[in-house]
């Protein structure tokens, strides 16, 4: 019996760990801007919140992708 496979999610993970603090600090930009260093800019907090968002959008995919993959690879394998 073969052994079976493991689906990748490093990548998920990193691209995880690079968005969360951005969409963070632009939901605390948005809602408290005096707890940040830097003043209140609506360009700043948008553009945090929007590149956040679309990183975790972007890891979300990536991770089903890979759990689809590796469905198809163990189902092949039985």
């Amino acid at each position: 019996m073969t052994e079976k496979a493991r689906p990748n999610i490093v990548p998920f993970i990193a691209l995880t760990t690079i968005a969360l603090p951005l969409l963070v600090a632009g939901i605390i930009s948005f809602t408290n801007p005096e707890l940040l260093p830097w003043a209140p800019n609506p360009q700043i907090t948008w553009s945090l919140i929007g590149v956040g968002a679309l990183m975790d959008l972007i890891a979300v995919i990536m991770l089903v992708s890979e759990l689809q993959k590796v469905g198809r690879i163990n189902a092949n394998t039985t």
